[in-house]
């Protein structure tokens, strides 16, 4: 059962449950105004998802994430990782991401998260043993404009490598670079107009002993009306594609309590570190 959850973690770079990791809540980092409007909060891989500006449509959707690795000796590794996302006008998010079954004999587990920055905590629901824990963040100095869009900027973060300086005082190439975003124009997905960018980070040549550069590149395609990434989409030699994307997208207001601890559940409180 470990094992399987750690391979969900891994599995989960797109998807929106990002606040748990097995029995409890991990939170990489906090940080609460951020530049004008902007939240950051770490995730379960490592990245970090911003929370932008005003606050876009409240909705409902399910998530897909698709998985594929494709080996040298010409096997290729498929799985698909299924969840639930909500969101209301105020920013609050609730995410449900179930565990995958690569085994007949896997026990169903469902990592269920609430992303509260108005009350300012992140809660983790354990609905086999009906445990929620609660990380207290404490309450942002301002209250408009939290809990925006999510993108994962781990990978899209455009930072120049500055160039080695050798003994003699020489510069040389840097060992990795970022290419320019690269404007895909405008699509439409589920009914909605979305922009398209795409982003490519590459390692040269001889910086892990590889013989040739390796070319990493990861594609969102962002809606302005609902303030999110509807696809987003990695792929890269080693790990190989994959794409995270939101389908049967529902406007309006989800349920309140979706948002909320259930009654019957105990709640064990943690400080944000």
């Amino acid at each position: 059962m470990l094992k399987l959850r750690s391979l969900l973690v891994l599995s989960s770079l797109f998807l929106f449950a990002v606040f748990s990791c097995a029995q409890g809540t991990v939170v990489t980092s906090v940080q609460v105004g951020h530049g004008a409007g902007t939240t950051m909060i770490g995730g379960m891989t490592g990245g970090s998802f911003t929370f932008t500006g005003n606050v876009g449509q409240p909705f409902s959707a399910d998530v897909v994430e698709e998985n594929d690795r494709f080996l040298a000796d010409g096997n290729h590794i498929h799985y698909e990782v299924h969840g639930k996302i909500f969101r209301d006008s105020e920013g609050r998010m609730r995410t449900e991401t179930e565990a995958p079954h690569f085994t007949p004999d896997s026990k169903p587990f469902v990592h269920i998260n609430i992303t509260d920055l108005v009350e300012g905590r992140i809660i983790f629901l354990d609905a086999e043993h009906k445990i929620a824990t609660v990380t207290l963040l404490g309450k942002p100095q301002s209250h408009p404009g939290v809990g925006g869009s999510i993108s994962p900027t781990g990978n899209h973060t455009q930072t120049p490598v500055a160039p080695a300086v050798t003994n003699s005082g020489q510069r040389t190439a840097p060992a990795m670079r970022d290419s320019s975003p690269e404007d895909l124009g405008t699509s439409q997905i589920e009914g909605f107009t979305v922009m398209g960018t795409r982003y490519t980070h590459v390692v040269e040549a001889g910086v892990m002993g590889n013989d040739k550069p390796i070319a990493t590149t990861s594609e969102r395609w962002f809606s302005t009306d609902l303030k999110a990434d509807l696809v987003n989409i990695s792929e890269s030699p080693d790990s190989g594609k994959h794409v995270r994307k939101l389908v049967n997208i529902r406007a309006g207001e989800p349920d309140p309590l979706l948002f909320q601890v259930p009654p019957d559940f105990t709640v064990k409180e943690t400080q944000q570190q």
